[in-house]
């Protein structure tokens, strides 16, 4: 294809797509990087034991604390945490912050670090819950600024952590190498805890008592775990988990990344299975395209890690290519049927944008 050419399909992919001609919905944001694990909790699921009820007051709202899918992806320097909500994601008390009542509590073991790693089983300052076995890093994310990283004695690790909120989705991104490199080696807790901007008896975690005031969550107690959603693995049972009418604190099991991968959850970058690994080589691209988010459509066109404009603009010029005809499945966007046209191409813009 001429330069020409080239631009000028460009340029008329760009302009459609900046004034949306086919009127489709923006999709779900896709995290960069090659996906790891895709975990669909479900909603309605944001009230701890299965007794919580949400505060009172009209600055909390219903689909808060509520992750419906979980994703995990990585690339060669950082690891992202993809958090789709049940509903769009707000602020609160008229704070001008992306969020507000959410307080990600992702605790990261890893069982190869040496003796010579902090390690611990008892959860931050007032969650009351423990975990099944000793965690080495704590990635902490709350809605008035703090992110970090941090070990089990507090002590940080790093700050470069970026929480970004689009619409109904949380992505957060830290280096890999403040977790020990390979989140595939590790084993995640994946807690959506209640923050409250003024310390309390429990730090910085909202208090739940049995018949509190208008801020408070109700139907539990003071020792109740302050987790108001996790996210679960293959065979674990949020309820049973936080449910704490037996003796003693309730302790917290882990995903296995690799294990629950394997199962179905995800791909660590292996494979050709059609989701979240690899697909064909478009012409003039050095990678075979990817499937980021594990959904079965091939979003990285051309490979390079990243979901952007050159993706739409690379499928586009090659959509009448074997590679993309031969698979039409993996690269019909707009779900009609057929795969390589315009409105194709635009539908991956507005998923991937």
């Amino acid at each position: 294809m001429q330069r020409r050419e080239y631009l000028t399909r460009a340029a008329g992919l760009g302009a459609l797509a900046v004034c949306g001609t086919t009127g489709a919905a923006a999709a779900s944001t896709v995290a960069p990087g090659t996906n790891v694990l895709t975990i669909e909790d479900g909603t309605g699921d944001n009230n701890g034991d299965g007794n919580l009820r949400l505060p009172e007051n009209s600055n909390f709202y219903e689909t808060a604390w509520d992750v419906d899918v979980f994703t995990l992806s990585q690339d060669d320097s950082r690891v992202y945490f993809q958090l789709e909500m049940a509903g769009e994601i707000q602020s609160a008390f008229g704070l001008d912050v992306d969020y507000f009542h959410e307080f990600h509590q992702f605790y990261i073991r890893d069982p190869d670090a040496g003796d010579d790693v902090p390690s611990s089983s008892q959860g931050f300052e007032g969650l009351n819950a423990n975990f099944t076995d000793p965690y080495h890093y704590v990635l902490l994310a709350n809605g008035e600024g703090y992110s970090a990283i941090q070990n089990p004695n507090g002590e940080e690790i790093t700050t470069d952590v970026t929480v970004d909120v689009q619409g109904d989705t949380f992505v957060i991104d830290a280096p890999r190498s403040a977790i020990g490199g390979d989140i595939t080696d590790t084993e995640v807790a994946i807690l959506e805890c209640p923050y409250d901007g003024t310390e309390t008896e429990a730090g910085f975690l909202r208090d739940i008592t049995e018949n509190g005031d208008e801020y408070d969550f109700t139907g539990g107690s003071s020792g109740s775990p302050r987790v108001i959603d996790m996210v679960e693995g293959e065979g674990q049972d949020q309820t049973e988990i936080l449910d704490d009418s037996g003796f003693g604190t309730v302790e917290i099991p882990y995903i296995d990344v690799d294990t629950e991968s394997s199962n179905g959850g995800g791909d660590d970058g292996g494979g050709d299975d059609g989701g979240g690994g690899e697909g064909p080589t478009l012409p003039g691209q050095a990678n075979p395209a990817r499937d980021p988010d594990g959904d079965g459509k091939y979003e990285d066109v051309n490979g390079d890690g990243q979901t952007d404009l050159f993706d739409a603009l690379d499928y586009y010029n090659n959509g009448d290519s074997d590679a993309v005809q031969n698979n039409v499945d993996a690269f019909d966007f707009d779900g009609d049927g057929d795969a390589g046209d315009l409105f194709d191409a635009l539908e991956l813009w507005n998923r991937i944008s």
